[in-house]
């Protein structure tokens, strides 16, 4: 009786990705203020937002974290792109692009970080993830005008009466 050779898992884990024919599944693709991952896989997603508010434009945003998790074929790399679309859809205000590898498990997370966004005016912003140039998704937020611009109101005194 003959005998099937496997591959060595050492093999495996030096082995290149490859191009996959299955597509990946966007499991979850959320824009937020904190994403990390724990010692142990765990990922934590803080602040996840569909709105934010203003009280006059552009606006400036700091920092902020787009996270999707996928899963297709073990052991393949796809190239990812993320797009942040304004309210007037006539170009990207921003574009990430990216290469993913999916672990033996076929998952993966991805992380991007982003810091000093400027959104020129209120309305609704999109974010595209595209995959491999063909799988596109999309969250969006608004960007809402809200009052008076913000008063200092330790400044304010009162007097007591004598």
């Amino acid at each position: 009786m003959a005998t099937k050779k496997t591959p060595k898992k050492e093999k495996l884990l030096k082995s290149k990705p490859e191009a996959s024919t299955v597509p990946l599944t966007i499991n979850l693709f959320v824009a937020c203020e904190l994403a990390q991952v724990t010692r142990d896989g765990k990922v934590s997603l803080n602040g996840i937002f569909s709105r934010l508010t203003a009280s006059s434009a552009p606006v400036n945003i700091s920092r902020f974290f787009l996270v999707a998790m996928v899963q297709g074929q073990p052991m393949s790399q796809h190239q990812v792109s993320f797009r942040i679309i304004g309210p007037t859809q006539k170009d990207s205000i921003r574009q990430l692009n990216t290469k993913v590898n999916l672990g033996m498990d076929g998952k993966a997370n991805i992380f991007n970080e982003l810091t000093n966004t400027r959104l020129e005016e209120f309305g609704n912003y999109q974010i595209a993830i595209i995959i491999d140039n063909t799988k596109e998704s999309r969250l969006q937020f608004d960007l809402v005008q809200v009052g008076a611009p913000h008063r200092d109101l330790r400044k304010r005194t009162t007097s007591l009466p004598n």
